[in-house]
Formats: C-alpha cells, sequence, structure tokens
C-alpha cells in the first residue's frame, strides 16, 4: 500500500481512506505528499488515529470523520480513495458497499481507487494437518458422541494458511471486482475441475490478487512469498 500510495499521490491530492482504523494509511497517504486525507473510521479507534496524525506532524492535513463512509458528506470530491477493509477476502462485512459507493459520490471522475480490482481464485485443496486441526478437536477423552459438532466445524470457512504444495488442482478465477467500474455486490462464479491424480479432497481454499497500482500487487495465495 505504501508504494501503491507513492506512486498515485501528487502533492495536490485530496485522498479518502476508507477504514482507517489507527490510520496507517492515512499517514502513508500524507508522507507520499497528499495534501489532504480524510481518514474515516466508525470504531471509536479513530481516537488512535487522530493521536497518530498529530504526533507524526500531519495533524493539519488529516480529517478524522467517526462514521462510516457511505454516511458522509465531504466538502470536496477526492482525487483518490484507498480502503484496506478486507477480512480474509474482499468479500468481508460491507467492503463492496463502501468502496462503490465512494466511488459513485465522492470520487472525482477518473480519480484513482486502490486497490483499482482484485481478483479471487479458489482451488480444490488436500491437506490432512488442516482437516485434523478441525476434526480431532472434538475426539474427546469423556466418551461423548461430537460428531454434531465435527460436522459443523467441516462445513465452516476458517481462516488457514496452506502451502502450494496442498493445492490438489490448478486454481480457477472464481471472480474479478473491478473498482472502477459499477459492479453489484452479489459475487457469483461457476468452476469445474479435472482431478488428474488420487488423493483426499478435504476442502476448497479461496483467495484474492489485489492490483494496489500498476505493476503492484498483493496477494494471500498460498504461492505468495509473504503471508497476509
Amino acid at each position: 500500500y505504501a508504494h501503491a500510495l507513492e506512486r498515485l499521490v501528487t502533492p495536490a491530492s485530496v485522498v479518502l481512506d476508507i477504514g482507517t482504523g489507527q490510520g496507517l494509511l492515512a499517514l502513508l497517504a500524507c508522507r507520499a505528499g497528499a495534501a489532504r486525507v480524510y481518514a474515516v473510521e466508525s470504531d471509536d479507534v479513530i481516537s488512535v488515529a487522530r493521536e497518530a496524525a498529530t504526533a507524526s506532524g500531519f495533524g493539519d492535513r488529516i480529517v478524522c470523520i467517526q462514521a462510516k463512509s457511505t454516511a458522509i458528506e465531504l466538502p470536496e470530491r477526492v482525487d483518490g480513495v484507498v480502503a484496506d477493509t478486507h477480512g480474509v477476502l474482499p468479500l468481508f462485512r460491507d467492503s463492496l458497499v463502501s468502496i462503490a459507493d465512494a466511488r459513485d459520490r465522492l470520487l472525482k471522475p477518473g480519480g484513482w481507487i486502490v486497490p483499482a480490482r482484485e481478483v479471487m481464485w479458489a482451488a480444490l485443496v488436500s491437506s490432512p494437518p488442516a482437516y485434523k486441526s478441525v476434526i480431532d478437536v472434538w475426539n474427546t477423552e469423556y466418551g461423548l458422541d461430537f460428531s454434531a459438532a465435527q460436522r459443523r466445524a467441516a462445513n465452516t470457512w476458517r481462516q488457514k494458511r496452506l502451502t502450494a504444495a496442498e493445492v490438489f488442482v490448478k486454481p480457477q478465477r472464481w471472480a474479478t471486482l473491478d473498482y472502477t467500474q459499477a459492479c453489484g455486490t452479489r459475487i457469483n462464479g461457476e468452476l469445474m475441475w479435472t482431478i488428474e491424480r488420487a488423493g483426499n479432497g478435504h476442502g476448497f481454499a479461496v483467495w484474492f490478487d489485489a492490483e494496489l497500482a500498476p505493476g503492484i500487487v498483493l496477494s494471500n495465495s498460498p504461492e505468495a512469498r509473504e503471508e497476509h
């Protein structure tokens, strides 16, 4: 995100940071040279962002707003929007709605968005360790039957770090989210694989690649060199 902001921000840039949290991206936008940043956060942690802005010497350039971005009005349209509102996937809570709303109401025509687009991938995985970590915890020493809990656990999605070797088939693109264009919030995709080797499939892994700026990509793929 820091590299993307350094590439996109100019000394005249006005930036909107959606879900600023402790204010990191707002601070990075100022460090990259932004003239003004509207840092928006609905949680009380906005107080930390306000203190961090002052302590970092950007108190006169960062405007902290405690609210949902969909509920605010700004005195001007912004040159760029930055949002790290992900959970494990881009479909976290109201992330899609917030970015689309900011693009349509608050961003200047031709303005930039970080990330600009994200691609979600999916693949069948074979991972005995991951499966055991979900299932074996319900095999108690007390002679009690927790098979109902096992079934629920086995069919509930969770965050898990996997290796490339555990991906059992060639990953396929599930959906592309292009934040620069109008798009709905209901994401659908159909995937099909040909199984070419024997093995146990323990579940489906889904991950994303985010294009933050041209040539700058963040990924939480099993093949990614850094963990996100």
